[in-house]
C-alpha cells in the first residue's frame, strides 16, 4: 500500500482499533469513536484474537462506518498496529486501544490543527486514567499529567527547539500516539519499525516522526480515557525495547542537552526494573543496577552502587522489597 494520503476524502480520519480478546471493552471503544462530534470518521478494527469473541461483538454494531479485519496468522500487538495504519486509506489516523475510550470532542479538538498546518505530523492531548470498571483514577491522572508535563504544556504548536522536543519525547514521554493523538497517515506509514522496539512502537513512532521532520501540536485537555489494568501492555513492562530506543536516541543526538536528563530517566527505569526482579534472580538485578548506577543520585545511586557489586546485598535488598510489598498488600486487604 502506498504511503501517500487519500486525496478524494480530505479531512477524513480512520480510528484504528487494534483488538485482542476483549469483546466487552471493544464495543464501548468503537462506540466512543462513532459518537464523535467531528463527523468525518470511520473505524477500522484489526482483530488479532485467537477466539471469535471480538468478531461476534463487533458484528453487533450496525454502522457502515465500521470495517473489520481478522489477522490470520496473528501479527502481535505491534504488527497489528502498524498493519492498521498501512491499511487505512484516509489522510489522518488515530489509534484507539480496544479497552480505551474517546471523549466526544477528541477529534473535534485535534483534527483542525492538523488540517490547517501540513507540517504537523501529530496532534496530541492529555488523558484521564480509568480502572477496569471505567471509574476515573483522579490521583493517577493528576500524577501522570505532572510527570509527563502534559499538565503544563500550553495548547498550541509545540516549540521546534530540538532540546525541548527531545526532552518532551524521551524524558517526559508526553505524546501518546497509541491512545491520545491524531497522526498524518502517510508520515506514520513511512516509518520503519524494527522488531527490537516491540512493544514500544508508540514511543518509536513519535521519535521517528520528529527525526523525519514532522512537528507537533498539543491540546491541553483530557480528551481520552486510558484504562489501567493487569492485561494491558503498560502493566507488562517494556524492558529491552525501551533500552534499545534510548540507546538509539543517545547515539543519534550525543550533544543534545536533553540526553543527560534522558539518561537519568533511563537509569531510574533500570533501577525500578532491578527492584522488581524475583528474589532468586539477583544476577539480573545486579546487571540492571550496574548499568544504572553511574546516572543515579541519592539513595537510588547508593543502593545501586553497593548492590551491583555485592550479591548478598542485592539479595537482601530484593528480599526487603518483596517483604514490604507483601506488608502493604496485607494492610489494603
Amino acid at each position: 500500500m502506498s504511503g501517500g494520503p487519500a486525496t478524494d476524502r480530505p479531512g477524513m480520519v480512520t480510528a484504528i482499533v487494534p483488538a485482542y480478546e476483549r469483546p466487552d471493552y471493544v464495543v464501548a471503544a468503537i462506540r466512543s469513536a462513532l459518537a464523535q462530534t467531528y463527523p468525518h470518521v470511520e473505524v477500522l478494527v484489526g482483530d488479532d484474537s485467537h477466539s471469535d469473541a471480538v468478531e461476534v461483538a463487533v458484528r453487533t454494531i450496525d454502522d457502515r462506518r465500521v470495517r473489520y479485519h481478522r489477522n490470520r496468522p496473528s501479527l502481535g500487538a505491534m504488527g497489528n498496529w502498524i498493519d492498521l495504519i498501512r491499511r487505512a486509506d484516509t489522510e489522518l489516523v488515530s489509534s484507539l486501544n480496544d479497552d480505551d475510550l474517546w471523549e466526544p470532542t477528541f477529534l473535534d479538538r485535534l483534527v483542525p490543527p492538523m488540517l490547517a498546518d501540513p507540517s504537523l505530523g501529530m496532534a496530541f492531548c492529555d488523558t484521564t486514567y480509568i480502572d477496569d470498571a471505567g471509574t476515573a483514577l483522579v490521583e493517577a491522572s493528576a500524577l501522570w499529567s505532572h510527570v509527563s508535563h502534559r499538565g503544563d504544556l500550553p495548547t498550541g504548536r509545540v516549540s521546534d527547539d530540538p532540546t525541548f522536543v527531545l526532552r518532551m519525547i524521551a524524558v517526559w514521554n508526553a505524546p501518546q500516539p497509541a491512545y491520545a493523538a491524531v497522526m498524518r497517515r502517510c508520515d506514520a506509514a513511512a516509518i520503519d519499525f524494527p522488531q527490537l522496539i516491540d512493544p514500544c512502537h508508540d514511543l518509536w513512532c513519535t521519535y521517528r516522526l520528529w527525526t523525519a521532520g514532522a512537528r507537533f501540536f498539543y491540546v491541553n485537555e483530557r480528551l481520552t480515557r486510558y484504562r489501567v489494568h493487569e492485561g494491558n501492555l503498560t502493566s507488562a513492562g517494556f524492558g529491552k525495547a525501551e533500552d534499545f530506543i534510548f540507546d538509539v536516541i543517545a547515539t543519534e543526538h550525543p550533544h543534545n542537552p536533553a540526553i543527560a536528563e534522558m539518561r537519568e530517566r533511563w537509569a531510574r527505569i533500570r533501577f525500578s526494573r532491578a527492584m522488581r526482579s524475583p528474589r532468586d534472580d539477583a544476577a539480573t538485578a545486579m546487571q540492571e543496577m550496574r548499568v544504572a548506577a553511574p546516572d543515579l543520585t541519592g539513595w537510588r545511586g547508593a543502593i545501586a552502587r553497593v548492590a551491583s557489586r555485592a550479591p548478598w546485598v542485592c539479595r537482601a535488598t530484593l528480599t526487603a522489597r518483596h517483604a514490604a510489598k507483601r506488608a502493604i498488600a496485607t494492610v489494603h486487604r
